[in-house]
């Protein structure tokens, strides 16, 4: 008889196997350990949609107690995510703080867009890939729709009622009373949400992350301002390519030492695919889908969530004539 190992033991082994080759970092050290937070970046489009959320701190919580209690002191957290929250980075960081660890590293797996690159920006170190890509930390409103909700970008909404309506009213030769109808059929609560929002990422990156890094306004410019989609990709590279953070991006495929590294993380990546992808949920109703895993050398702790049906108008409903 032949026993396979299962996918989960495997990357459990596989996590222990990347903590002890990233110890040999000089750069990093030796009271290091490793946590993965994995959201399902195949199945976009889910209820909350959104996987970072503050409610999974507490999951996070039980693997960071059992790596302190051995004696880590910095924290490496290999990401890969769509985003979520946008309190949740801030609030993930405090709680590592809180519980002793001095430092917090990142490395980007894939992909770490949204709230996972305001993660990556708030930790001490980024490290992944050539072609790892962050993304614009635009915040987006989430909004009810019939049939559904829907992801509106914050700097639209600011650009809309700024800059689009007043010179639709200038070019349009508007009097004064058809401008305040034209703003009341904008959603004016949801300008101010998108205000407070936009004010909140700015906050944090003035106080938190551009105390460290070459260009402020630049590091705006390609993370906030100017982002012209929220998927628009950043990769690593180009990020360090832009030298706004120097000495705080490390590309491991640049680095010709840790071949074995670079294999462990790579065969990882493939086993996170397959659990989003093949892994299937046991007893999970239709439409159920594997949602985000947090990860150490301790196990797995595996959220689920439900597929949203994308929203389809009602078809046309032909006039019939009544029946005598």
């Amino acid at each position: 008889m032949v026993i396979v190992e299962s996918p989960a033991e495997k990357r459990k082994k596989l996590l222990n196997e990347i903590e002890q080759e990233i110890k040999k970092l000089p750069i990093l050290g030796t009271d290091l350990c490793v946590l993965t937070i994995a959201t399902n970046i195949y199945e976009y489009i889910v209820v909350p949609g959104m996987y970072l959320a503050t409610n999974i701190l507490g999951l996070v919580e039980e693997h960071l107690t059992k790596l302190h209690n051995e004696g880590c002191r910095k924290l490496m957290v290999l990401l890969s995510t769509y985003g979520g929250e946008i309190t949740f980075p801030e609030a993930f960081i405090s709680r590592v703080r809180d519980m002793g660890f001095e430092k917090i590293y990142t490395f980007v797996l894939d992909t770490a867009l949204s709230a996972g690159t305001l993660l990556a920006l708030l930790s001490d170190m980024i490290l992944g890939f050539s072609n790892s890509t962050l993304g614009p930390v635009d915040p987006q409103l989430i909004v009810g729709i019939p049939g559904g909700v829907r992801a509106i970008s914050a700097i639209s909404v600011k650009r809309l009622i700024e800059e689009l309506i007043p010179k639709l009213v200038k070019e349009q030769q508007l009097a004064k009373e058809d401008l305040v109808r034209l703003y009341a059929a904008q959603d004016l609560l949801l300008y101010e949400k998108a205000l407070e929002s936009i004010n909140y990422i700015e906050n944090i990156l003035n106080e938190r992350i551009c105390k460290n890094v070459n260009n402020c306004d630049e590091l705006k410019k390609a993370f906030l301002h100017e982002a012209l989609e929220h998927s628009q990709p950043i990769t690593l590279k180009q990020l360090k390519e832009k030298r706004i953070m120097l000495g705080k991006i490390i590309i491991i495929d640049e680095v010709p030492e840790p071949h074995k590294l670079k294999e462990l993380i790579t065969s990882y990546r493939a086993l996170i695919r397959y659990l989003f992808t093949f892994e299937s949920v046991p007893g999970g109703a239709p439409g159920t889908i594997k949602a985000f895993v947090i990860g150490s050398k301790y196990g797995e702790i595996v959220g689920q969530a439900t597929l949203v049906a994308p929203v389809v108008a009602p078809p046309k409903q032909e006039q019939v004539a009544p029946k005598l």
